[in-house]
């Protein structure tokens, strides 16, 4: 009767082990998906993150050249400006040339 009972305890605790062994399986299936599914959201971050990375280095040099761009620009209206108050310069010589020459 000793062993009888013995193997109805180990039967009874077989077939727990065995519904805790199908539980353990579900959830690690489950987990695996779901480490999947993280797994390929962290790619997708990354991926996010180096093309936000690229737009900053392109801004970055565009904002580098622009600056180029409007420092040789104002270089050339400088020249520009001192070259349009020359010619104001010379043309109001010949004004008062023209001036003292239709007085003589």
């Amino acid at each position: 009767a000793g062993l009888f009972t013995e193997n109805n305890r180990l039967l009874s605790l077989a077939s727990k082990l065995t519904k805790e062994k199908a539980v353990i399986s579900v959830n690690n299936r489950r987990l695996k998906q779901q480490a999947a599914k993280l797994k390929l959201q962290l790619s997708l971050v990354v991926e996010r993150l180096e093309s936000v990375d690229s737009v900053r280095l392109q801004l970055s040099k565009t904002h580098k050249d622009l600056v180029k761009q409007v420092e040789q620009l104002s270089k050339s209206l400088d020249v520009e400006m001192v070259s349009k108050s020359e010619m104001m310069t010379e043309i109001e010589s010949l004004r008062a040339r023209i001036e003292e020459g239709t007085k003589q």
